[in-house]
């Protein structure tokens, strides 16, 4: 009996710790909520740029890894089959949630992203808010887990199959913990985020042309005021944005921002420009009156495209390296919410209704190896400023530029085609990556349609404008310094005469096609970026990147009408000095993509600076080898050419 008495105390005393142990655990299921809500808060100096350090490391990368050839050999000598990124045996240490149902995930969560925070410090849903995060003690208590070096080595174990296909060399435990480590800076708190909207600074006033110090400008994008007056140009090289008078066509003055300025946009009435600082992570707010920034708003990592919505309400800022969308309140500047965009999202246009916002990515979705590219347009309504679509461009990438049609019955965009699964051999028409626009229809379907020629290629199409009356699109090529004039009435009556299949399998890729819509070309100077057009459709203005110059084009006689100088120094660095004698481009454009034409070497080849990552310009000498010993390239029996 004493001992019936005895086990009825241990089994009393046993479920009674494991119910002190049940209370300790969250209240719901914990879900996973992704490493872009994480974001919010472990982002920025604050916390010692945790989130940024994650993005760069291998683990960000775990997932994309699978689509490597590398990844198939392993799995072949694994004795598996199938494709890597579907096997659970990889995504086990590939990916965060792989073994979670799809109810245990967000909606934002997104498995490409790889190694994510919860895959180290458990599903986020109960411990991710500011409340439970500033009590570490809660936070454990609400699922919160912190990982010791031990923890490492479930996945970072020695694999046969790896070490054959990688000859990586042993993993160095000490090394990989030191690498990843990322504490909170004190003071400070993993819960303590940068501030949405730090407090006015004083601003300098109006910087005038002379008082600044001599620069390159690498001017990338412009914009017009609503009221057509100023032109104002985000210089990249020099941290600054240039206005200029568009009556007289001369530099008015020079407004310093944050570091490299990449875009520029207004409020609906004027009155404030938005500009984002690719460098600094931030955007510059500055009174249009009297050109003085008023304040900083810190955003994601290397912020792109901008963009105030219709209503003047909300900011929309492209956080290129981090893949998501930062919502500013334009009143109290305070960061609203971070959208989930697609990759590398780039520049973005509002419908002529103001209902939602079209945004680009420069890059392609995670594919599988031996899988054509897959780009998407993430599609945003306006008045909920949320995704409300997310459409897919099969067989594109880099699509940068974008432009609304005013009718609203179409936008277009800038891409590129790559032929990556075709051998080279067997290209006996066309390029290897061929250049052209996207059309997005108002109901979602997507046409492509070519600029390049039989004999012309129109590489690294950039930005595109639609004049205001509809009728024409312009296109930048920055690889051979001219626009592209095209005829929309043309382009669209091509399209609606052809079938389906002609549609969807003849006209993305021929290269005859073009000389139906494309009405002519415009001479720019040297790697034209951005380009925006006056009001009245008369005028367009072009972004000279490595000129620090824009270009005025007359529309009606469809030429270069003037060059207005930005004020940058006439000398590039000495990186590009040394150059000089390095790099050639071809005087025709076909040669950029075409081994079979003839091609004369002078031109601009572009390379970057090892210490700013600015643009800067390699010019070259005609008498560089291989093109100097032949004005065209040598021919070979059997192919189309080949270069030797």
């Amino acid at each position: 009996m004493k001992s019936l008495s005895a086990l009825a105390l241990v089994l009393a005393a046993t479920f009674c710790l494991h119910a002190e142990e049940y209370y300790k655990k969250p209240s719901k299921d914990p879900l996973f909520i992704g490493a872009q809500a994480c974001a919010s808060c472990h982002d920025g100096p604050e916390s010692g740029h945790q989130f940024a350090k994650w993005k760069l490391s291998a683990h960000a990368k775990a997932y994309a890894s699978l689509a490597k050839p590398e990844s198939k050999e392993i799995v072949r000598l694994s004795g598996l089959t199938g494709d890597p990124y579907q096997l659970r045996m990889c995504l086990g240490c590939h990916a965060t949630a792989s073994e979670s149902e799809d109810w245990e995930k967000m909606p934002e969560f997104r498995t490409e992203d790889g190694l994510q925070c919860e895959a180290c410090h458990g599903a986020g849903s109960e411990y991710a808010s500011i409340a439970v995060m500033s009590d570490p003690k809660k936070a454990r208590g609400a699922g919160l887990k912190m990982m010791t070096k031990d923890d490492c080595r479930i996945c970072h174990r020695p694999k046969g199959s790896h070490d054959v296909v990688l000859k990586r060399k042993p993993f160095d435990l000490d090394a990989a913990w030191a690498a990843i480590a990322h504490p909170t800076p004190k003071p400070g708190s993993p819960a303590t985020p940068p501030p949405a909207a730090p407090a006015v600074t004083s601003a300098p006033a109006p910087v005038a042309p002379a008082t600044v110090e001599p620069s390159h400008k690498n001017p990338l994008n412009l914009t017009l005021t609503p009221d057509g007056r100023e032109l104002w140009v985000a210089c990249e090289a020099s941290a600054s944005v240039v206005v200029i008078d568009t009556a007289t066509r001369a530099k008015r003055l020079e407004i310093p921002v944050g570091g490299q300025p990449n875009d520029v946009c207004f409020t609906p009435d004027g009155t404030r420009a938005f500009v984002s600082n690719r460098l600094d992570d931030t955007v510059s707010v500055v009174d249009v009156a009297t050109h003085r920034v008023t304040a900083t708003v810190p955003v994601g990592d290397e912020p792109h495209g901008v963009l105030v919505d219709r209503a003047g309400k909300n900011l929309y800022v492209l956080n290129t390296s981090i893949d998501n969308i930062s919502v500013i309140d334009v009143a109290s500047l305070k960061e609203l919410k971070r959208l989930s965009a697609s990759r590398s999202p780039w520049s973005l246009a509002q419908s002529p209704d103001g209902s939602s916002i079209v945004v680009t990515h420069a890059l392609s979705r995670f594919v599988g190896d031996r899988k054509p590219s897959m780009s998407e347009l993430t599609v945003i309504d306006t008045a909920s400023a949320s995704v409300r679509d997310r459409i897919t461009v099969p067989a594109a990438n880099l699509l940068q530029g974008i432009a609304w049609n005013p009718s609203g019955k179409y936008a277009l965009f800038t891409q590129l085609r790559t032929k990556n699964l075709v051998p080279m051999t067997r290209i006996n028409h066309g390029w290897t990556i061929t250049n052209g626009l996207g059309l997005l229809w108002a109901d979602g379907r997507v046409d492509q349609v070519l600029l390049d020629f039989n004999d012309l290629c129109f590489p690294d199409p950039s930005d595109v404008i639609i004049t205001p009356d509809g009728k024409r699109a312009l296109v930048t090529s920055s690889s051979t310094d001219r626009v592209a004039v095209v005829d929309l009435e043309k382009l669209v009556a091509l399209l609606e005469a052809a079938t389906p299949q002609e549609r969807e399998h003849i006209i993305p890729n021929h290269t005859g096609k073009p000389v139906e819509y494309v009405v002519g070309h415009i001479a720019t100077g040297t790697s034209p970026k951005g380009i925006t057009c006056s009001p009245d459709g008369r005028t367009a203005y072009v972004a000279s990147t490595l000129d620090d110059s824009v270009s005025v084009l007359d529309l009606a006689q469809l030429a270069n009408v003037g060059r207005i100088d930005l004020g940058g120094t006439p000398e590039r660095t000495p990186c590009a000095a040394a150059a000089k004698s390095s790099f050639i481009a071809p005087t025709s454009p076909s040669a950029a993509s075409s081994p079979a034409a003839p091609a004369t070497p002078t031109a601009i080849s572009t390379t970057w600076s090892t210490t700013s990552r600015t643009t800067v310009s390699a010019w070259a000498r005609s008498t560089t080898a291989p093109c100097a010993a032949s004005p065209t390239w040598p021919r070979t029996s059997g192919s189309a050419s080949t270069r030797t």
